[in-house]
C-alpha cells in the first residue's frame, strides 16, 4: 500500500474510482476529463481522495487517458470486461490489501470530504453488526457509487461478474451484508452525490458553482 494520506484514521480504508461506460450521454467525451474549475474532473477527484486516502485506484480501460494523474494513483483496467461499475469494483478490491475500499464515480464534481469522512466513521461502527458495505440514501434514493465495500467482498463480486447476467451491482447489494445511511435530504447532500451524465448536468452545475 501507497503512503502520504493527511488522515490517517482512514489508512486501512482505500480510495477508488471508477472510470469506466461508454460516455454516449456526453457525446462521447471521457467525463472524467470534463474540466471543472479549470482542471479535469479527474484531477479534483484524485487529489481528494489522495488527502483522505493512504492508497487510490483508478479503475479505467483507457490508461493512456490519464498518464497525467498525481504522483501515487494507481491505475488498473478491469479483470472483466463488460460488467459495469461492478467489474470496476471488482478490480479495486482485486488490487489493495486495505480492510475496505471507499468508491465513487469518475464524475462527480461536488464531492464532500466531511461527508466522506462521516460515511467511513458510520461504516466503521457497523463492522460488530456484520455490515459488509454502507451505502448513502436520501429518501428512496441511494448511491451504490459513494460507497464503502469491504475488501473480503472479492470472492462474491468475482462470482457475480463470472456468471451469466445479472451484472448490476445492486445485485451485490442484494447478496451482502448492506446497510444504509440515512442522511437528510438537503441541496449540500444532493450536491455531494451529482453525477455528470450529459451536457445539460455539466451546464447546470457551471451556474450552480459559478464556474
Amino acid at each position: 500500500m501507497s503512503s502520504g494520506a493527511t488522515n490517517r484514521t482512514l489508512a486501512d480504508i482505500a480510495g477508488l474510482i471508477l472510470a469506466g461506460g461508454r460516455n454516449t450521454r456526453m457525446g462521447g467525451v471521457d467525463k472524467s476529463r470534463i474540466s471543472v474549475g479549470g482542471v479535469p474532473l479527474i484531477h479534483g477527484i484524485s487529489d481528494l481522495l489522495k488527502s483522505l486516502f493512504a492508497q487510490v485506484i483508478l479503475v479505467t480501460n483507457r490508461p493512456d487517458l490519464h498518464r497525467d494523474l498525481p504522483r501515487g494513483v494507481e491505475i488498473v483496467s478491469d479483470l472483466f470486461r463488460g460488467r459495469g461499475p461492478l467489474g470496476g469494483l471488482h478490480a479495486g478490491l482485486n488490487r489493495t490489501d486495505a480492510e475496505a475500499v471507499f468508491c465513487v464515480a469518475c464524475d462527480m464534481p461536488s464531492l464532500s470530504r466531511e461527508l466522506i469522512e462521516a460515511q467511513v466513521e458510520q461504516f466503521r461502527g457497523t463492522l460488530g453488526r456484520g455490515c459488509q458495505i454502507m451505502i448513502p440514501r436520501v429518501g428512496e434514493l441511494i448511491e451504490p457509487l459513494h460507497g464503502v465495500y469491504l475488501t473480503a467482498l472479492e470472492p462474491l463480486v468475482r462470482e457475480i461478474c463470472a456468471g451469466a447476467g445479472g451484472y448490476s451491482i445492486r445485485v451485490l447489494l442484494g447478496r451482502a451484508r448492506t446497510c444504509y445511511w440515512d442522511l437528510e435530504d438537503a441541496p449540500r447532500v444532493r450536491r455531494a452525490f451529482l453525477n455528470l451524465n450529459t451536457p445539460k448536468d455539466l451546464s447546470v452545475h457551471k451556474r450552480a458553482s459559478g464556474r
